[in-house]
């Protein structure tokens, strides 16, 4: 199973930001699970802070990895499974949709606590 992790919080422009990552675990029956602590997909620079919501599907067979990251705002990546089953990012590849009004990029602001 792939799944979002919260490494740290920052004060990023006088506001409380999480950094997020995509790690995996694996079981066996459901049930009991294995943790991998090691990144799936490393940050390219630091001014991602958010990589998230990955989605798998299997095209001609091979593996591919969609998934969003943040910088500013949101858009979607692709990575590709190599033969030693790991996430490499396609290069240069992003998906958006500027024209499109309705397209949420943006995460929600946090109420201060």
């Amino acid at each position: 199973m792939y799944y979002t992790s919260n490494l740290s919080w920052k004060k990023i422009r006088n506001k409380i930001t999480p950094k997020y990552l995509i790690k995996k675990c694996i079981s066996r029956d459901g049930l009991n699970w294995k943790l991998n602590v090691s990144k799936v997909i490393d940050f390219k620079s630091k001014e991602e802070i958010a990589i998230t919501r990955p989605w798998i599907i299997n095209y001609k067979n091979k593996r591919i990895m969609f998934f969003s990251c943040k910088k500013k705002y949101y858009k979607i990546h692709m990575a590709l499974e190599n033969k030693h089953k790991n996430w490499e990012r396609v290069s240069d590849v992003t998906f958006s949709n500027k024209s499109y009004n309705n397209f949420d990029n943006k995460s929600p602001e946090r109420e201060k606590i």
